[in-house]
């Protein structure tokens, strides 16, 4: 069922067979950022989208971005991470 936001940005919804769920405008924007990242839009964007800074954005959504961490996984799969200057493994 579709319902609309009313001016104070709180309404729930029923869906037929589970509990109603109480969404808010901050649910919604942080729904959208989360979104946003796993979609691979840049972290300035999504900032000016949802009206915030690049630096909360990354704090808090950067984990969900498809580079997160690209450059550590690059490095394993290269086999340089974990291993010392003559190429011996380090133990765990």
């Amino acid at each position: 069922p579709t319902q609309t936001i009313p001016k104070a940005g709180h309404f729930s919804v029923e869906m037929p067979g589970q509990l109603s769920v109480e969404i808010n405008s901050h649910t919604l924007r942080h729904t959208c950022a989360t979104w946003l990242m796993q979609a691979g839009v840049s972290i300035s964007l999504v900032a000016k989208y949802i009206s915030t800074t690049e630096k909360i954005v990354e704090e808090v959504y950067g984990h969900h971005h498809p580079d997160f961490q690209a450059e550590a996984d690059h490095a394993f799969s290269r086999g340089k991470a974990g291993r010392g200057k003559e190429g011996r493994k380090f133990a765990a």
